[in-house]
C-alpha cells in the first residue's frame, strides 16, 4: 500500500470517527440545536460576525456583539481565519450557519494523518504505525473536546502533530511562519505549543550549523529566522485584534468584578459568577 494511500484511508476513517462522535447529522451547516456550553457561546460570536461588515480592523471584529465592547472572534468564539473565509458562505444562510460539526470531523482526519505520517518518519513498522494512530486517535484529551470540555477549536491536535513533524522534518522558517500564525487564527493555547516547538526547531539549526560557520555567523542566522517567525505573529496580533477588549474604556471592571448581576436571582448557575 503507497503512502498516499494509507493517509487517505486513515483520513477517511478519522472523520467518519470524528462525525460519529458529534453526530452526522450534526455536520448539516444549519444545524444548531446540538451546540452547547462554548460551542454554543462560540456560535454566538460568529452569528454577529457573519453581519459584520467585510472591510473593518481587526478583520475578526464583532461589531454589536458584547453590548458595544467591540470584542473580536478571538475572544469569544476562536478559529477567525476560517471563520472569515467562510464568511461568503454564510451569507447563504440566513437563519444560522454553523461549521463546528464538520470541524470536529476534519480534526480527528488530519490527526490520524499526521500521526501516521510521524510513526512512518520514525520508520516503525506498518503494525506499530496502526497501533500508535488508533492510541493517538482515541486520546482522551482530544475526545474531551466533544464531550465534557466542549470547546471546539481546541479540537485542534493535529497541529500539535503537524509541529512535531515539521520538526522531525527541518522544515522551512517560511512555513514555521505561515503555520505559527494560523496557529494564532485558531487559538491562543494551540499557538503557544506550536511557537514552542518552532523556537526548538530554530535553535536545532543553530546547534547543526555547518562546521565551517562561525558562532557569529550561526547567531545572526538564528536571529533572521527568530526575527522571519516572531514579525508575523506580532502583525497578526494586531490584524486579529488580540488586546482591543483590554484597552477598551467602555469595558472598565471587566475581568475584575467577577460576578453577573442575574447571581442575586439564582446563584446557583455557574455561568452568573466565577
Amino acid at each position: 500500500m503507497s503512502r498516499s494511500s494509507a493517509d487517505i484511508r486513515a483520513g477517511a476513517l478519522g472523520f467518519l470517527f470524528g462525525a460519529w462522535l458529534v453526530g452526522f447529522q450534526n455536520l448539516n451547516p444549519k444545524s444548531l440545536e446540538w451546540l452547547s456550553a462554548d460551542a454554543r457561546l462560540a456560535q454566538l460570536g460568529y452569528e454577529f460576525f457573519w453581519r459584520a461588515p467585510w472591510w473593518q480592523f481587526p478583520i475578526d471584529a464583532t461589531s454589536n456583539f458584547g453590548v458595544g465592547w467591540g470584542v473580536g472572534l478571538n475572544q469569544n468564539a476562536y478559529n477567525s481565519l476560517l471563520a472569515f473565509v467562510l464568511k461568503p458562505v454564510a451569507a447563504f444562510f440566513p437563519t444560522g450557519f454553523q461549521f463546528q460539526g464538520v470541524w470536529i470531523a476534519v480534526c480527528f482526519a488530519l490527526h490520524v494523518v499526521i500521526a501516521r505520517k510521524i510513526f512512518a518518519e520514525l520508520r516503525l513498522e506498518p503494525r506499530a504505525q496502526l497501533l500508535g494512530v488508533v492510541v493517538v486517535a482515541l486520546q482522551q484529551a482530544l475526545i474531551s473536546r466533544v464531550g465534557a470540555l466542549w470547546r471546539p477549536p481546541l479540537a485542534a491536535h493535529w497541529m500539535i502533530l503537524l509541529a512535531f513533524l515539521m520538526y522531525l522534518r527541518n522544515s522551512r522558517t517560511l512555513w514555521w511562519s505561515i503555520f505559527c500564525v494560523y496557529a494564532l487564527s485558531v487559538h491562543v493555547y494551540l499557538f503557544l505549543i506550536v511557537f514552542a516547538v518552532a523556537l526548538a526547531a530554530i535553535t536545532k539549526g543553530l546547534l547543526q550549523r555547518n562546521r565551517t560557520e562561525s558562532l557569529v555567523q550561526g547567531l545572526r542566522s538564528l536571529a533572521l529566522r527568530l526575527a522571519a517567525v516572531v514579525v508575523p505573529v506580532v502583525v497578526a496580533l494586531l490584524v486579529f485584534g488580540f488586546g482591543t477588549f483590554l484597552t477598551n474604556s467602555s469595558v472598565a471592571g471587566v475581568g475584575f468584578f467577577r460576578m453577573n448581576l442575574l447571581a442575586f436571582i439564582n446563584p446557583a448557575r455557574e455561568e452568573y459568577g466565577y
